[in-house]
Protein backbone atom coordinates (compact mmCIF):
# COMPACT_ATOMS: atom_id res chain seq x y z
CA UNK A 1 0.00 0.00 0.00
CA UNK A 2 1.81 3.37 -0.96
CA UNK A 3 1.10 6.00 0.98
CA UNK A 4 1.50 9.79 -0.23
CA UNK A 5 1.62 13.39 1.37
CA UNK A 6 -0.04 15.30 -1.11
CA UNK A 7 0.90 18.98 -0.37
CA UNK A 8 -1.31 21.51 -1.88
CA UNK A 9 0.19 24.78 -2.63
CA UNK A 10 -0.43 28.04 -5.06
CA UNK A 11 1.27 31.55 -5.04
CA UNK A 12 -1.90 33.06 -6.43
CA UNK A 13 -3.48 33.62 -2.86
CA UNK A 14 -5.53 36.93 -2.76
CA UNK A 15 -5.38 37.90 0.64
CA UNK A 16 -1.68 37.22 0.95
CA UNK A 17 0.21 36.42 -2.63
CA UNK A 18 3.15 34.40 -2.10
CA UNK A 19 3.03 33.50 1.24
CA UNK A 20 4.65 29.94 0.65
CA UNK A 21 7.69 31.91 -0.15
CA UNK A 22 7.51 34.62 2.45
CA UNK A 23 10.40 34.43 5.09
CA UNK A 24 9.77 33.47 8.53
CA UNK A 25 12.91 33.43 10.47
CA UNK A 26 15.57 32.67 7.74
CA UNK A 27 13.62 29.98 6.19
CA UNK A 28 10.76 30.25 3.71
CA UNK A 29 7.27 29.10 4.73
CA UNK A 30 7.09 26.09 2.36
CA UNK A 31 10.66 25.10 3.44
CA UNK A 32 9.74 24.68 6.79
CA UNK A 33 6.67 22.98 5.91
CA UNK A 34 9.14 20.28 3.44
CA UNK A 35 11.82 20.05 6.54
CA UNK A 36 8.94 18.27 8.47
CA UNK A 37 7.44 16.06 5.97
CA UNK A 38 10.92 15.19 5.12
CA UNK A 39 11.26 14.29 9.00
CA UNK A 40 8.34 11.23 8.53
CA UNK A 41 8.71 7.73 8.52
CA UNK A 42 5.63 6.27 6.53
CA UNK A 43 4.68 8.27 3.82
CA UNK A 44 6.84 6.97 0.48
CA UNK A 45 6.24 9.43 -1.51
CA UNK A 46 6.28 13.52 -0.89
CA UNK A 47 3.51 15.65 -3.17
CA UNK A 48 3.82 19.27 -3.99
CA UNK A 49 0.74 19.87 -5.70
CA UNK A 50 0.65 23.17 -7.90
CA UNK A 51 -1.79 24.79 -10.47
CA UNK A 52 -0.27 24.88 -13.70
CA UNK A 53 0.14 28.73 -13.53
CA UNK A 54 3.18 28.32 -10.62
CA UNK A 55 4.32 25.90 -12.85
CA UNK A 56 7.47 28.16 -14.31
CA UNK A 57 8.10 29.82 -10.51
CA UNK A 58 8.22 26.69 -8.66
CA UNK A 59 10.72 25.07 -11.27
CA UNK A 60 13.09 27.60 -11.65
CA UNK A 61 12.99 27.88 -7.49
CA UNK A 62 13.76 23.96 -7.98
CA UNK A 63 16.59 24.02 -10.02
CA UNK A 64 18.51 27.24 -8.31
CA UNK A 65 18.39 24.74 -5.61
CA UNK A 66 16.31 27.06 -2.89
CA UNK A 67 14.74 23.76 -2.13
CA UNK A 68 17.62 20.98 -2.71
CA UNK A 69 18.73 20.73 1.39
CA UNK A 70 14.50 20.70 2.20
CA UNK A 71 13.73 17.57 0.47
CA UNK A 72 14.71 13.94 0.22
CA UNK A 73 14.38 10.80 -2.33
CA UNK A 74 10.47 11.11 -2.17
CA UNK A 75 9.70 13.83 -3.20
CA UNK A 76 8.09 15.37 -6.38
CA UNK A 77 6.63 17.90 -8.01
CA UNK A 78 3.05 17.66 -9.39
CA UNK A 79 1.47 20.47 -11.92
CA UNK A 80 -1.96 20.62 -12.21
CA UNK A 81 -4.36 21.54 -15.01
CA UNK A 82 -5.55 25.16 -15.61
CA UNK A 83 -8.10 25.85 -13.28
CA UNK A 84 -6.19 26.55 -10.02
CA UNK A 85 -9.57 26.58 -7.24
CA UNK A 86 -9.77 22.79 -8.36
CA UNK A 87 -7.76 20.48 -5.97
CA UNK A 88 -10.21 17.22 -6.18
CA UNK A 89 -8.43 17.40 -9.84
CA UNK A 90 -5.12 18.27 -9.42
CA UNK A 91 -5.02 15.29 -6.51
CA UNK A 92 -6.83 12.78 -8.17
CA UNK A 93 -4.23 13.21 -10.64
CA UNK A 94 -1.63 13.68 -8.75
CA UNK A 95 -2.48 10.02 -6.83
CA UNK A 96 -3.20 8.42 -10.18
CA UNK A 97 0.20 9.32 -11.56
CA UNK A 98 2.32 7.69 -8.97
CA UNK A 99 -0.60 4.94 -7.86
CA UNK A 100 -0.78 6.62 -4.32
CA UNK A 101 -3.11 4.39 -2.10
CA UNK A 102 -3.28 6.35 1.23
CA UNK A 103 -3.55 10.58 0.69
CA UNK A 104 -2.77 12.45 3.35
CA UNK A 105 -3.55 15.85 2.88
CA UNK A 106 -1.34 18.82 3.52
CA UNK A 107 -1.83 22.38 2.84
CA UNK A 108 1.08 25.06 2.35
CA UNK A 109 -0.08 27.86 4.73
CA UNK A 110 0.86 25.91 7.79
CA UNK A 111 4.30 26.42 8.01
CA UNK A 112 4.31 24.48 11.75
CA UNK A 113 3.61 21.18 9.89
CA UNK A 114 7.88 21.28 10.84
CA UNK A 115 7.37 20.30 13.94
CA UNK A 116 4.47 17.90 13.65
CA UNK A 117 6.12 14.72 11.88
CA UNK A 118 5.00 12.55 14.98
CA UNK A 119 1.23 13.53 14.28
CA UNK A 120 1.38 12.80 10.60
CA UNK A 121 3.01 9.46 11.21
CA UNK A 122 0.85 8.41 14.41
CA UNK A 123 -2.87 9.22 12.08
CA UNK A 124 -0.96 7.15 9.17
CA UNK A 125 -0.72 4.61 11.57
CA UNK A 126 -3.99 4.93 13.22
CA UNK A 127 -5.47 4.93 9.53
CA UNK A 128 -3.67 1.70 8.67
CA UNK A 129 -4.67 -0.03 11.69
CA UNK A 130 -8.14 0.77 10.30
CA UNK A 131 -8.21 -0.82 7.13
CA UNK A 132 -7.38 2.16 5.57
CA UNK A 133 -11.09 3.12 5.25
CA UNK A 134 -12.93 6.02 5.21
CA UNK A 135 -12.23 9.92 6.56
CA UNK A 136 -9.58 10.53 9.30
CA UNK A 137 -8.85 14.45 10.78
CA UNK A 138 -7.60 16.36 13.66
CA UNK A 139 -9.20 19.89 12.70
CA UNK A 140 -12.15 21.61 14.58
CA UNK A 141 -14.69 20.39 11.63
CA UNK A 142 -14.05 16.63 12.87
CA UNK A 143 -13.12 16.58 16.26
CA UNK A 144 -14.21 17.53 19.24
CA UNK A 145 -10.80 18.36 21.02
CA UNK A 146 -9.35 19.40 17.86
CA UNK A 147 -5.56 20.27 17.17
CA UNK A 148 -4.95 23.77 16.95
CA UNK A 149 -5.66 25.08 12.83
CA UNK A 150 -1.82 25.30 11.65
CA UNK A 151 -1.22 21.49 12.01
CA UNK A 152 -4.53 20.37 10.15
CA UNK A 153 -3.49 16.74 8.58
CA UNK A 154 -6.74 14.77 6.65
CA UNK A 155 -6.67 11.40 5.65
CA UNK A 156 -8.31 9.72 3.15
CA UNK A 157 -8.19 6.55 0.31
CA UNK A 158 -7.65 7.04 -3.60
CA UNK A 159 -11.04 5.09 -3.95
CA UNK A 160 -12.69 8.10 -2.37
CA UNK A 161 -10.46 10.55 -4.43
CA UNK A 162 -12.05 8.77 -7.80
CA UNK A 163 -15.50 9.02 -6.28
CA UNK A 164 -15.17 12.93 -5.31
CA UNK A 165 -13.86 13.14 -9.09
CA UNK A 166 -17.07 11.98 -10.62
CA UNK A 167 -19.14 13.31 -7.95
CA UNK A 168 -18.14 17.27 -7.01
CA UNK A 169 -19.44 19.69 -8.90
CA UNK A 170 -19.73 22.56 -6.72
CA UNK A 171 -16.90 25.02 -6.02
CA UNK A 172 -16.40 24.93 -2.54
CA UNK A 173 -15.93 21.25 -2.64
CA UNK A 174 -13.58 21.28 -5.24
CA UNK A 175 -11.27 24.04 -3.93
CA UNK A 176 -11.08 22.15 -0.73
CA UNK A 177 -11.42 18.54 -1.23
CA UNK A 178 -11.62 16.95 1.58
CA UNK A 179 -14.51 18.49 3.12
CA UNK A 180 -16.68 16.33 0.76
CA UNK A 181 -15.66 13.28 2.57
CA UNK A 182 -16.92 15.00 6.42
CA UNK A 183 -20.17 16.35 4.88
CA UNK A 184 -23.89 14.99 4.52
CA UNK A 185 -24.28 12.73 1.23
CA UNK A 186 -21.28 10.69 0.82
CA UNK A 187 -21.17 7.18 1.41
CA UNK A 188 -17.83 7.40 4.00
CA UNK A 189 -17.05 6.63 7.66
CA UNK A 190 -15.91 9.77 9.80
CA UNK A 191 -13.26 9.69 12.09
CA UNK A 192 -12.04 11.63 14.48
CA UNK A 193 -8.23 11.72 15.37
CA UNK A 194 -8.27 13.53 18.95
CA UNK A 195 -5.51 16.24 20.66
CA UNK A 196 -5.28 14.41 23.93
CA UNK A 197 -3.52 17.66 25.25
CA UNK A 198 -0.42 16.81 23.24
CA UNK A 199 -0.22 20.21 22.02
CA UNK A 200 -1.03 23.63 23.56
CA UNK A 201 -4.24 25.35 22.29
CA UNK A 202 -3.06 28.54 24.06
CA UNK A 203 -3.38 29.77 20.42
CA UNK A 204 -6.19 28.11 18.88
CA UNK A 205 -4.86 29.31 15.10
CA UNK A 206 -1.09 29.61 13.18
CA UNK A 207 -2.32 29.01 9.63
CA UNK A 208 -0.63 31.74 7.43
CA UNK A 209 -3.81 33.52 5.71
CA UNK A 210 -3.02 37.03 6.65
CA UNK A 211 -0.45 39.40 7.21
CA UNK A 212 -1.65 39.49 11.22
CA UNK A 213 -1.23 35.47 11.14
CA UNK A 214 2.68 36.17 9.59
CA UNK A 215 3.28 38.60 12.25
CA UNK A 216 2.22 36.21 14.51
CA UNK A 217 3.97 33.32 12.93
CA UNK A 218 7.41 35.66 12.88
CA UNK A 219 7.43 34.92 16.84
CA UNK A 220 6.50 31.43 16.67
CA UNK A 221 9.00 30.39 14.24
CA UNK A 222 11.22 32.65 16.31
CA UNK A 223 10.47 30.68 19.50
CA UNK A 224 10.47 27.38 17.93
CA UNK A 225 13.71 28.01 16.17
CA UNK A 226 15.06 28.76 19.87
CA UNK A 227 13.98 25.57 21.80
CA UNK A 228 12.68 22.81 19.13
CA UNK A 229 9.30 22.29 21.15
CA UNK A 230 5.99 23.50 19.72
CA UNK A 231 4.12 24.10 23.00
CA UNK A 232 7.07 25.37 25.11
CA UNK A 233 7.07 27.85 21.77
CA UNK A 234 3.29 28.50 21.79
CA UNK A 235 3.36 29.08 25.33
CA UNK A 236 6.21 31.76 25.12
CA UNK A 237 4.56 33.14 22.39
CA UNK A 238 0.84 33.75 23.47
CA UNK A 239 3.04 35.90 26.53
CA UNK A 240 4.41 37.99 24.00
CA UNK A 241 0.59 38.57 22.11
CA UNK A 242 -0.96 39.28 25.44
CA UNK A 243 1.84 41.35 27.11
CA UNK A 244 2.45 43.43 24.26
CA UNK A 245 6.57 42.48 24.78
CA UNK A 246 7.76 40.37 21.92
CA UNK A 247 10.74 41.39 19.42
Amino acid sequence: MKIGLLLQARTGSTRLPGKIFMDLNGRYSIQRILDGCKKTVYPHKILLCMPKEDEAEIKERISNGELESHIDERFDLFIGGENSNDLVDRFYKAARLHNIDVIVRLTCDNPMYEAAEDIIDDMIDDYLDNGAMGFLGNNDAISRNPFPNGIDVEIFNYRMLCWAKANIKDKINLEHCATSFYKCGNPFSVRAYNNMNRISKLIPSFTLDTVEDYQLLLKLTKNYDACQDLNAAIEKTNYEVWNNDGK
